[in-house]
């Protein structure tokens, strides 16, 4: 699970879990963190991010939230996002565990705030200059 913030340009892996508990509790984390009033959590079709469990503390929460259309990564602004980290890692061959978590800080930093507007807008989405 990614979040793009295109005021900060910031790329940011959030901790990723199958599990609907899990996902439960990264969503209170979220709902802790301050934001913008227009900010909207939009997600992928992932099965654990329809359980009960996460629609009860998503509708609870206030935040506002939107499912993707089903198999849409080209709406997806994460997706030339997770692009360009990937690149980031091939490029210095992070090829084991350590090279991995000692360049996946980097490859997140290598994101900036115009890449991630040109994500949105080339993903067709509206994007505040």
């Amino acid at each position: 699970m990614a979040a793009i913030d295109l005021s900060a340009g910031k790329f940011t892996n959030l901790d990723q879990s199958k599990e609907a508990q899990r996902l439960s509790s990264t969503f209170r984390e979220i709902q802790k963190l301050q934001r913008k009033p227009d900010a909207v959590l939009v997600m992928d079709n992932l099965r654990p991010h329809k359980t009960p469990e996460v629609q009860a503390v998503l509708d609870g929460s206030g935040f506002p939230y939107r499912y993707l259309p089903s198999y849409s990564p080209d709406l997806s602004p994460i997706e030339p996002g997770w692009a360009k980290v990937k690149s980031y890692l091939r490029r210095v061959a992070a090829r084991t565990v350590e090279a991995l978590q000692q360049a996946l800080a980097p490859a997140l930093d290598s994101i900036t705030a115009q890449d991630a507007a040109a994500f949105f807008r080339h993903c067709g989405h509206a994007c505040p200059n």
